[in-house]
């Protein structure tokens, strides 16, 4: 089931990264690539284990160039609001340098990634 989606075009071709749901209502974020006009099997972004019996209406947000992305996207995981951010230099296969970029008790519900 796919929830609140981003996409874009890398060398390697087009990834589409979603907030995932599991039948244990864990919402993290996932990343599907198509290779071979085959998408790949959802993998995670980052496992922030955020529990949550509803649907977010933010989705994750990403910026690329070529295979370098960057995705971000707010969680609540542990009763903590933080928007975090991946890097991938692989277009999509890994992701590495998580971190939490910014906390908060209250966040509007809407943010972007700005490429510099």
């Amino acid at each position: 089931m796919l929830h609140q989606t981003t996409a874009a075009i890398t060398s390697n071709g087009p990834v589409v990264v979603y907030r995932d749901r599991s039948d244990e209502e864990i919402r993290d974020m996932s990343i599907v690539r198509l290779i071979n006009d085959e998408w790949t099997k959802p993998q995670a972004v980052h496992e922030d284990h955020w529990k949550i019996a509803g649907c977010p209406v933010n989705g994750p947000r990403i910026s690329n160039y070529e295979n370098t992305l960057a995705v971000t996207w707010f969680t609540a995981a542990s009763d903590s609001a933080q928007v975090n951010v991946s890097f991938s230099s692989d277009g999509g296969t890994s992701f590495i340098n998580q971190s939490e970029s910014m906390k908060g008790d209250h966040w509007p519900g809407r943010y972007c990634y700005v490429r510099r």
